[in-house]
């Protein structure tokens, strides 16, 4: 097998590895398309079965609030069984 057969093997459980990190990354970008705001003012953490996501701006928990099931879709299509179910809000 040549080296890069084996990288591209690898790159493909990277984020079984890392499963909190990626969900929490896809999360992220999703919440920062969403709302806007600057990734310094938003928080998320992934605990799961829940999401918990901490920002001052409560127009940004409004729009995630709205937008949630979409978001749910998302990390169900890409994550399967192990995709969180709920979002806290802090």
């Amino acid at each position: 097998m040549s080296f890069k057969k084996i990288f591209e093997l690898l790159e493909r459980f990277e984020n079984i590895k890392n499963h909190g990190s990626a969900v929490e990354k896809e999360v992220v970008g999703w919440c920062l398309k969403k709302t806007n705001l600057d990734p310094k003012e938003i928080s998320i953490k992934v605990r799961r079965p829940n999401i918990i996501i901490s920002t001052r701006s409560a127009s940004a928990k409004t729009v995630i609030f709205t937008a949630q099931n979409s978001l749910f879709k998302e990390l169900r299509d890409k994550f399967g069984e192990k995709a969180p179910e709920k979002i806290l809000f802090k």
